[in-house]
């Protein structure tokens, strides 16, 4: 049955081509084309075989090309095996580029490698934590940096990178942001300690650069519980651009109830501020009753101000970092570069680069654009009085003999 219902399906398809020929021969419908166009071409003629080229042998045939390479096939191979992370740390730091831990810091400074002789690093140590800073004479601040920061010997009885986080840890209190950073990356990132981890992440706060955290955030979160440590991960994750990581890791860390409320919104502004953050922030102080590293580095990093009166529930040494921290606005850095020179944390050169950005700035206020420009007349002006004037402008007042 099936088979005839086929049959009949196809004849019927056949005769119905078949009619519409028929139909097309009796009613064709007139041409409206130009005459010339659709009339069948004219059989061509037959043309004369051409003569063989005497240099062709009779019989000669043309060769055929030579066929399509075959398109390459996947072998099968045995699955690679994990590279040992002592083997791969090798090639990622080969041992003739390491560092020693028995000399770190910054070379130069006028300071000897054997500075501290044959002390003990335990007593050394002991000092440096009693040490209150910031100190109150300039010179001696000075002094005390350059030792910090120089290439000097590890004393004996103490850990090489222990021994760098309590140096880093007297400088940052001195206000010393940015060589405490230095000298946290003296040592290289396989011979961190957990107390060098701790103090690297005030250090790396302190100039507003929570991004020098990310090539040891892995290592530190095995390393200590530190809070700073656990919300570093999705911050370095969404620097990074990896935005999806970024959010689940910020999830699994809120959840564990290590910060709230104005920590948190930082947190969610710098992942904000990379790669696909998709998230604006808007950061409100009221509340907040004091200033810590993490707030200070994080609202740094991003330019959100921070009030003058949380500035006041820390000491001195958070206003110099705000000198030092290039992320801070340049109206805001003046006031504390001043304090900071007189303190010896700045140098006179580089307050006086501070101000010569003020004067190419068209939109810095009108107090600190007077002083820059009061200050170009005191180096450049074309007299004594007019130097004299500038200089009286930038004391307050007319000197007493």
């Amino acid at each position: 049955m099936r088979t005839s219902s086929r049959a009949i399906a196809a004849a019927g398809v056949l005769a119905l081509a078949a009619s519409a020929q028929v139909i097309g021969a009796q009613d064709r419908p007139e041409s409206i084309l130009p005459p010339g166009f659709g009339e069948p071409a004219a059989a061509p003629t037959t043309r004369a075989t051409s003569a063989p080229l005497p240099g062709d042998p009779p019989g000669a045939i043309v060769q055929p090309l030579p066929a399509a390479p075959a398109s390459p096939t996947a072998t099968p191979s045995a699955t690679p095996t994990p590279v040992d992370p002592a083997t791969l740390a090798l090639y990622e730091m080969p041992p003739f580029a390491r560092r020693s831990l028995e000399r770190i810091g910054v070379a130069g400074g006028g300071i000897a490698a054997d500075a501290f002789g044959d002390a003990d690093g335990r007593m050394i140590e002991a000092l440096m934590r009693r040490t209150a800073a910031p100190l109150p004479s300039r010179w001696l601040s000075i002094l005390l940096r350059r030792t910090l920061v120089a290439a000097i010997d590890t004393p004996r009885g103490v850990d090489g990178a222990d021994f760098a986080a309590e140096r880093a840890w007297l400088l940052l209190r001195m206000g010393e942001s940015v060589a405490a950073r230095a000298v946290v990356q003296g040592v290289d990132n396989g011979d961190y300690t957990p107390k060098l981890y701790q103090v690297a992440a005030n250090a790396w706060l302190a100039t507003g650069d929570p991004a020098g955290m990310c090539p040891v955030v892995e290592a530190a979160n095995t390393a200590t519980p530190e809070p700073a440590w656990t919300f570093a991960r999705p911050l370095c994750a969404a620097l990074r651009g990896e935005p999806a990581r970024a959010r689940a890791l910020f999830a699994s860390a809120r959840r564990g109830r290590s910060a709230n409320g104005v920590d948190l919104l930082l947190a969610q502004k710098v992942m904000g501020a990379a790669a696909d953050g998709r998230q604006a922030v808007t950061i409100e102080w009221d509340g907040v009753d004091r200033l810590t590293a993490w707030r200070f580095g994080l609202a740094a990093a991003t330019g959100v101000a921070i009030p003058d009166a949380l500035y006041a529930t820390t000491g001195r040494q958070a206003y110099y970092w705000r000198a030092l921290a290039p992320g801070v606005a340049l109206a805001d850095r003046v006031a504390p570069a001043e304090a900071a020179a007189g303190q010896g944390v700045l140098s006179n050169v580089a307050l006086v680069d501070l101000y010569a950005a003020v004067a190419a700035d068209p939109d810095a206020a009108s107090a600190p654009s007077a002083a820059a420009q009061d200050l170009r007349i005191a180096y450049t002006g074309s007299g004594a009085d007019a130097r004299l004037a500038a200089l009286r402008q930038l004391w307050g007042g007319t000197p007493t003999q």
